[in-house]
């Protein structure tokens, strides 16, 4: 089968805003017309901000034991934000168990109930905003109980 050709679209806003291609977690720019590309039977999604985002922090302990419930903090400027968490173990697996979404203006906070069967070692935590793919990460090094 042959796959049908993309097209493109000029999109024009209103005033200039801060743009972001959301699928693709890309910056497009303080602008107020862009080209938005489509193919077929595929959505596109854009977020207009009136700020442009520069960045999210990411805050929790270094450390960590097995059975311990770890509070992670993220903030970012003040607005409506989506966070995707996900948590690396030690040996590079994806936690399916401790990826969570929040949903919260501003800063908000995750917790990570830690197993006492999880292996001990550095673990990474990846906190992406929804919109703007922007990412802050944290590592904690878990030990035994």
């Amino acid at each position: 089968a042959m796959k049908a050709a993309k097209f493109n679209a000029k999109v024009t806003l209103p005033k200039k805003s801060h743009i972001y291609d959301t699928r693709n977690g890309k910056y497009l720019g303080f602008i107020n017309t862009f080209t938005a590309t489509f193919f077929p039977g595929e959505g596109a999604m854009y977020t207009i901000m009136p700020n442009k985002l520069a960045g999210i922090k990411v805050t929790g302990p270094a450390k960590a034991r097995l059975g311990e419930v770890v509070k992670v903090k993220v903030d970012a400027p003040k607005g409506h934000h989506v966070y995707a968490m996900r948590v690396i173990n030690p040996q590079g697996k994806d936690v399916i168990e401790y990826r969570k979404v929040l949903n919260v203006a501003g800063s908000g906070e995750f917790t990570i109930p830690f197993a006492l069967n999880d292996p001990i070692g550095n673990y990474q935590v990846v906190i992406t905003e929804a919109a703007t793919g922007l990412q802050g990460k944290l590592k904690i090094n878990v030990m035994e109980k």
